[in-house]
Protein backbone atom coordinates (compact mmCIF):
# COMPACT_ATOMS: atom_id res chain seq x y z
CA UNK A 1 0.00 0.00 0.00
CA UNK A 2 2.90 2.36 0.80
CA UNK A 3 4.43 1.69 -2.61
CA UNK A 4 1.12 2.45 -4.29
CA UNK A 5 0.73 5.73 -2.38
CA UNK A 6 4.31 6.68 -3.16
CA UNK A 7 3.87 6.05 -6.88
CA UNK A 8 0.66 8.10 -6.96
CA UNK A 9 2.26 10.90 -4.95
CA UNK A 10 5.30 11.08 -7.21
CA UNK A 11 3.11 11.04 -10.32
CA UNK A 12 0.98 13.88 -8.91
CA UNK A 13 4.14 15.83 -8.12
CA UNK A 14 5.53 15.36 -11.62
CA UNK A 15 2.24 16.65 -13.07
CA UNK A 16 2.39 19.59 -10.62
CA UNK A 17 -0.84 18.50 -8.94
CA UNK A 18 0.56 19.76 -5.66
CA UNK A 19 -2.58 19.57 -3.46
CA UNK A 20 -3.03 15.88 -4.31
CA UNK A 21 0.71 15.19 -4.00
CA UNK A 22 0.76 16.81 -0.55
CA UNK A 23 -2.24 14.75 0.54
CA UNK A 24 -0.67 11.49 -0.63
CA UNK A 25 2.81 12.22 0.71
CA UNK A 26 1.37 13.20 4.08
CA UNK A 27 -0.61 9.95 4.22
CA UNK A 28 2.73 8.18 3.86
CA UNK A 29 4.27 10.36 6.56
CA UNK A 30 1.44 9.46 8.94
CA UNK A 31 2.36 5.79 8.41
CA UNK A 32 5.94 6.60 9.42
CA UNK A 33 7.32 6.35 5.89
CA UNK A 34 9.45 9.18 4.55
CA UNK A 35 12.71 9.83 2.77
CA UNK A 36 14.84 12.88 2.03
CA UNK A 37 13.39 13.69 -1.40
CA UNK A 38 9.85 13.37 -0.10
CA UNK A 39 10.48 15.83 2.77
CA UNK A 40 12.12 18.33 0.42
CA UNK A 41 9.14 18.07 -1.91
CA UNK A 42 6.65 18.57 0.89
CA UNK A 43 8.54 21.64 2.10
CA UNK A 44 8.67 23.03 -1.45
CA UNK A 45 4.98 22.42 -2.21
CA UNK A 46 3.83 23.96 1.07
CA UNK A 47 6.02 26.99 0.40
CA UNK A 48 4.47 27.37 -3.06
CA UNK A 49 1.02 27.21 -1.47
CA UNK A 50 1.98 29.84 1.11
CA UNK A 51 1.76 27.33 3.98
CA UNK A 52 4.98 28.53 5.59
CA UNK A 53 4.63 26.82 9.00
CA UNK A 54 4.12 23.44 7.31
CA UNK A 55 7.08 24.11 5.03
CA UNK A 56 9.15 24.99 8.08
CA UNK A 57 8.02 21.82 9.81
CA UNK A 58 9.21 19.55 6.98
CA UNK A 59 12.54 21.35 6.73
CA UNK A 60 12.94 20.90 10.47
CA UNK A 61 12.07 17.24 10.12
CA UNK A 62 14.80 16.97 7.51
CA UNK A 63 17.23 18.46 9.99
CA UNK A 64 16.13 16.18 12.82
CA UNK A 65 16.03 12.98 10.81
CA UNK A 66 18.78 13.47 8.25
CA UNK A 67 20.75 16.55 9.31
CA UNK A 68 21.48 19.75 7.48
CA UNK A 69 22.44 23.04 9.10
CA UNK A 70 22.46 24.50 5.59
CA UNK A 71 18.65 24.63 5.85
CA UNK A 72 18.72 27.28 8.60
CA UNK A 73 18.89 30.18 6.14
CA UNK A 74 15.90 28.83 4.22
CA UNK A 75 13.94 28.36 7.44
CA UNK A 76 14.72 31.95 8.46
CA UNK A 77 13.50 33.13 5.05
CA UNK A 78 10.23 31.24 5.50
CA UNK A 79 9.81 32.75 8.95
CA UNK A 80 10.15 36.19 7.38
CA UNK A 81 7.67 35.34 4.62
CA UNK A 82 5.25 33.90 7.17
CA UNK A 83 5.40 37.07 9.25
CA UNK A 84 4.70 39.21 6.20
CA UNK A 85 1.83 37.11 4.85
CA UNK A 86 0.17 36.82 8.26
CA UNK A 87 0.13 40.56 8.80
CA UNK A 88 -1.20 41.40 5.39
CA UNK A 89 -1.07 40.20 1.85
CA UNK A 90 0.02 43.65 0.67
CA UNK A 91 3.72 44.39 0.24
CA UNK A 92 3.43 47.88 1.77
CA UNK A 93 1.81 46.51 4.94
CA UNK A 94 4.43 43.76 5.09
CA UNK A 95 7.18 46.37 4.94
CA UNK A 96 5.45 48.33 7.70
CA UNK A 97 5.32 45.23 9.91
CA UNK A 98 9.03 44.47 9.54
CA UNK A 99 10.04 48.12 9.81
CA UNK A 100 8.13 48.82 13.02
CA UNK A 101 9.51 45.63 14.56
CA UNK A 102 13.06 46.74 13.90
CA UNK A 103 12.74 50.42 14.85
CA UNK A 104 10.09 50.43 17.57
CA UNK A 105 12.31 51.96 20.28
CA UNK A 106 13.51 54.65 17.89
CA UNK A 107 9.87 55.37 17.15
CA UNK A 108 9.15 55.79 20.86
CA UNK A 109 12.02 58.29 21.14
CA UNK A 110 10.85 60.14 18.01
CA UNK A 111 7.27 60.29 19.30
CA UNK A 112 8.39 61.82 22.61
CA UNK A 113 10.74 64.30 20.90
CA UNK A 114 8.11 65.41 18.40
CA UNK A 115 5.55 65.75 21.17
CA UNK A 116 7.86 68.01 23.19
CA UNK A 117 8.74 70.12 20.13
CA UNK A 118 5.08 70.43 19.17
CA UNK A 119 4.02 71.46 22.66
CA UNK A 120 6.79 74.08 22.83
CA UNK A 121 6.06 75.59 19.44
CA UNK A 122 2.29 75.73 19.92
CA UNK A 123 2.42 77.18 23.45
CA UNK A 124 5.11 79.80 22.85
CA UNK A 125 3.94 82.97 21.12
CA UNK A 126 5.54 82.64 17.72
CA UNK A 127 4.51 83.27 14.15
CA UNK A 128 1.83 81.34 12.32
CA UNK A 129 4.36 79.36 10.26
CA UNK A 130 6.20 78.17 13.37
CA UNK A 131 2.93 77.22 15.03
CA UNK A 132 1.90 75.32 11.90
CA UNK A 133 5.19 73.42 12.10
CA UNK A 134 4.34 72.61 15.73
CA UNK A 135 0.93 71.26 14.73
CA UNK A 136 2.52 69.10 12.01
CA UNK A 137 4.99 67.75 14.59
CA UNK A 138 2.07 66.99 16.90
CA UNK A 139 0.34 65.14 14.07
CA UNK A 140 3.40 62.98 13.40
CA UNK A 141 3.69 62.28 17.12
CA UNK A 142 0.08 61.08 17.23
CA UNK A 143 0.59 58.87 14.15
CA UNK A 144 3.68 57.27 15.68
CA UNK A 145 1.76 56.71 18.91
CA UNK A 146 -1.07 54.98 17.05
CA UNK A 147 1.37 52.70 15.21
CA UNK A 148 3.08 51.72 18.45
CA UNK A 149 -0.21 51.13 20.27
CA UNK A 150 -1.37 48.92 17.41
CA UNK A 151 1.88 46.98 17.44
CA UNK A 152 2.06 46.48 21.21
CA UNK A 153 -1.59 45.99 22.16
CA UNK A 154 -3.37 44.80 19.02
CA UNK A 155 -0.78 42.66 17.27
CA UNK A 156 -0.87 39.04 18.43
CA UNK A 157 2.30 37.31 17.18
CA UNK A 158 2.12 33.91 15.54
CA UNK A 159 4.54 31.06 16.10
CA UNK A 160 5.36 27.61 14.78
CA UNK A 161 5.50 24.70 17.22
CA UNK A 162 8.93 23.21 16.73
CA UNK A 163 8.69 20.49 19.38
CA UNK A 164 5.67 18.59 20.68
CA UNK A 165 4.24 19.88 23.96
CA UNK A 166 1.23 19.54 26.22
CA UNK A 167 -0.94 22.55 27.04
CA UNK A 168 -0.40 23.47 30.70
CA UNK A 169 -3.10 25.17 32.74
CA UNK A 170 -0.56 27.42 34.49
CA UNK A 171 3.00 28.47 33.56
CA UNK A 172 4.67 25.66 35.50
CA UNK A 173 5.57 22.03 34.83
CA UNK A 174 3.86 21.09 38.10
CA UNK A 175 0.56 22.45 36.78
CA UNK A 176 -2.17 20.21 35.41
CA UNK A 177 -2.20 19.93 31.64
CA UNK A 178 -4.42 18.83 28.79
CA UNK A 179 -3.65 15.48 27.23
CA UNK A 180 -3.97 17.08 23.81
CA UNK A 181 -0.41 17.42 22.47
CA UNK A 182 0.53 20.51 20.53
CA UNK A 183 1.92 19.01 17.34
CA UNK A 184 5.13 19.97 15.62
CA UNK A 185 4.63 22.42 12.78
CA UNK A 186 1.34 23.79 14.14
CA UNK A 187 0.73 27.54 13.94
CA UNK A 188 -0.41 29.15 17.18
CA UNK A 189 -1.16 32.65 18.44
CA UNK A 190 0.82 33.98 21.40
CA UNK A 191 -1.58 35.75 23.76
CA UNK A 192 0.68 36.31 26.77
CA UNK A 193 4.20 35.65 28.03
CA UNK A 194 5.63 35.00 31.47
CA UNK A 195 9.27 34.16 32.13
CA UNK A 196 10.04 31.04 30.04
CA UNK A 197 6.37 30.40 29.22
CA UNK A 198 3.97 31.52 26.50
CA UNK A 199 0.18 31.43 26.67
CA UNK A 200 -1.01 30.27 23.27
CA UNK A 201 -4.23 29.76 21.37
CA UNK A 202 -4.72 27.01 18.79
CA UNK A 203 -8.19 26.55 17.32
CA UNK A 204 -10.44 26.26 20.38
CA UNK A 205 -7.64 25.25 22.74
CA UNK A 206 -5.64 27.55 25.01
CA UNK A 207 -2.83 26.92 27.44
CA UNK A 208 0.77 27.53 28.46
CA UNK A 209 3.76 25.99 26.71
CA UNK A 210 7.51 26.43 27.30
CA UNK A 211 8.95 29.18 25.15
CA UNK A 212 11.65 26.93 23.69
CA UNK A 213 9.08 24.85 21.76
CA UNK A 214 7.96 27.93 19.78
CA UNK A 215 9.38 29.84 16.87
CA UNK A 216 7.63 33.12 16.06
CA UNK A 217 6.73 34.09 12.52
Amino acid sequence: MADSLLNRAEQAYEYEDYPNAIHLYEQLAEQGYFHEKMLYRLAFMHEQAGNYPQSIYYLRKLQWEIGGDHLNDKIDQLMDLGSRSRFSSGEHWSTYRLWINHYQWWLVAAMILLGVIAAGLVIVRLGAIIKAFGLVSAGFSVILGILLIHHVWFYAPKAVIMKSSALYELPAYSSSYQNLPVGEGATVTILDEEDIWCFISMDKFRGWVPRFVLREI
